[in-house]
């Protein structure tokens, strides 16, 4: 059975005695992790290119919609700018739980 972290959230192999930000599952204590400090904030951090996808992509899904709209495609302009609004509020939320868990 795969174990998830509970500090971090990372899904670790069923035979992981830590997990990489240094919870140590048998203790469940957390100790210091033996990865690099680069590679921690590398785990923690999005990177320019995610921060760019995520703010343009559901960008791009309202620009659409509102263009399907004004073209007289009442439907698609509904169903592109639905799936903005909970791209857009989906992100946000799992952002806010990401830090939340940290």
């Amino acid at each position: 059975m795969i174990k998830d972290c509970p500090k971090c959230g990372l899904v670790n192999p069923p035979d992981a005695q830590r997990c990489d930000c240094g919870y140590d599952f048998a203790t469940r204590t957390v100790k210091p992790s033996y990865l690099e400090p680069k590679d921690l904030e590398s785990m923690q951090s999005p990177t320019p290119t995610e921060w760019v996808i995520c703010i343009l992509l559901p960008v791009i899904g309202l620009f659409l919609g509102f263009r399907a709209r004004r073209q007289g495609r009442p439907g698609a302009g509904r169903t592109m700018l639905r799936v903005s609004g909970v791209m857009c509020i989906v992100g946000l939320a799992v952002r806010l739980l990401i830090q939340l868990a940290h």
